[in-house]
């Protein structure tokens, strides 16, 4: 017994794992276990101050961070190297980015 408060409550619930696809409807209004249920979608995110974010998600800060810092400590040079290193920087923060964003997107919560 799970001692919800009120009927309305337990539907939340209920319509919660509804969109999670852990829990199907059917034809009769019974809710039933979804079989096969794929897990590994939640391996993809860590739990941070009742949020689930995406790992990506740190990856990202911490690019985005060495690329700043780089910037601010190293002068920017109109040299070849000077510009590879800030291209790939910026197209490797991007990249994250549009990962963590994308993941967040399909998060099955």
């Amino acid at each position: 017994m799970l001692n919800f408060s009120s009927p309305s409550l337990a539907s939340y619930h209920l319509e919660k794992l509804v969109k999670m696809d852990l829990v199907s409807k059917n034809n009769s209004g019974r809710y039933v276990a979804v079989e096969g249920v794929k897990v590994e979608v939640f391996s993809e995110f860590v739990r941070l101050m009742g949020m689930m974010v995406p790992r990506y998600f740190f990856y990202s800060m911490a690019l985005t961070t060495m690329l700043l810092t780089y910037i601010l400590i190293y002068p920017i040079k109109l040299t070849p190297e000077g510009i590879a290193a800030i291209l790939f920087g910026i197209v490797g923060c991007l990249i994250m980015w549009i990962e963590t964003i994308r993941a967040w997107i399909k998060r099955p919560f």
